[in-house]
């Protein structure tokens, strides 16, 4: 993605930072590369204490990712 040219037009590129704290799973131990529909059918309305989400600017995520990659 070059997110250089949404910025050029004023538009802020974030991407979502999703909390992967554990919870109860039908299967095995936890896996917190499922999808939000795994969450929702292991703890139906209680799903919504576990989900938070906080965004994080573009350039965050780039420099994290070049930190990670040395």
């Amino acid at each position: 993605m070059q997110h250089e040219l949404f910025e050029d037009v004023g538009i802020e590129v974030e991407y979502m930072n999703y909390d992967n704290s554990p919870y109860s799973q039908a299967f095995g131990s936890f896996d917190p590369f499922v999808t939000i529909l795994d969450l929702l059918a292991n703890l139906g309305p209680d799903a919504n204490h576990h989900i938070k989400a906080a965004t994080i600017p573009w350039r965050q995520i780039v420099a994290l990712q070049f930190k990670n990659e040395k």
